[in-house]
């Protein structure tokens, strides 16, 4: 349908796994779901398409931050 009527790309949300591919020339996005996998799709200003993955974005905040219960290297 995507071909059919010159879109650029297709937009889809539901309970499968967040994903951003080409298919035959089309942009597939999928932006998975908040509930069950905590993913979204944002448009950055400049056009950017992009996953957010929230389990794994906060993982890797924490896992840059200093813990506050561990004591400081001295």
């Amino acid at each position: 349908m995507a071909r059919f009527t010159n879109a650029q790309g297709v937009v889809c949300g539901h309970i499968h796994h967040a994903e951003m591919r080409q298919i035959e020339g089309v942009l597939y996005c999928n932006d998975g779901n908040w509930v069950e996998s905590l993913t979204a799709l944002v448009e950055h200003a400049d056009g950017r398409l992009e996953i957010i993955d929230w389990v794994a974005r906060e993982a890797a905040r924490k896992a840059a931050a200093p813990s506050l219960l561990q004591p400081a290297a001295l």
